[in-house]
């Protein structure tokens, strides 16, 4: 059990309330999230095997984002043929864990462009789906500012869905105020 927090301040008060407002706001992306076939093919895959387990023998969680983060900053430079870093992840869903010495694959690809980003879907398997989850990567130029990114087609049945799901992605996150860093 977790002991209840008590906001004190003003910006205390107001992160709270965003917080809030952000929680229904998870709850529509997680739905849209579920909803969606990750039966998909990778373009951009990599293998690993299950060692950093817990007492259960189940690989921790934070290795499973690791993973995650890894194939949607590879996919991103395959497409982008530069560096690629995370600029933000629209959701991870686990629906299962990996365990010691299972083979584990994790397989991107790229779902949706924008001027300067790349968003990639990524599923983790292990013969059965242990995640998914929406990498939006950037390829920085030199001054750490992103780049302009290649364009991105959709030209098969399961492209256009997968753009169509980027996009109400998209579309659910624009509601999402920022975090206030002061009070005005």
């Amino acid at each position: 059990e977790v002991p209840q927090w008590t906001p004190v301040t003003m910006l205390d008060l107001q992160r709270q309330r965003q917080a809030r407002v952000r929680i229904g706001m998870r709850k529509r992306i997680e739905g849209a999230m579920a909803a969606e076939d990750h039966s998909w093919t990778g373009h951009t895959t990599l293998r690993h095997r299950a060692h950093d387990v817990d007492k259960g023998g189940r690989v921790h969680a934070g290795r499973v984002m690791r993973w995650i983060n890894e194939a949607a900053c590879a996919c991103g430079a395959d497409w982008t043929g530069a560096q690629a870093i995370t600029g933000y992840v629209a959701g991870v869903r686990f629906c299962g864990s990996p365990h010691r010495g299972d083979i584990v694959t994790v397989s991107a690809r790229v779902i949706h462009t924008g001027p300067h980003s790349v968003h990639t879907s990524i599923i983790v398997t292990t013969g059965d789906l242990v995640a998914h989850a929406v990498g939006v990567v950037v390829s920085p130029d030199e001054r750490g500012n992103a780049r302009p990114v290649p364009v991105w087609e959709p030209v098969s049945d399961e492209d256009r869905r997968l753009d169509d799901y980027a996009r109400r992605l998209i579309e659910l996150r624009q509601f999402n105020e920022p975090f206030t860093t002061a009070v005005a």
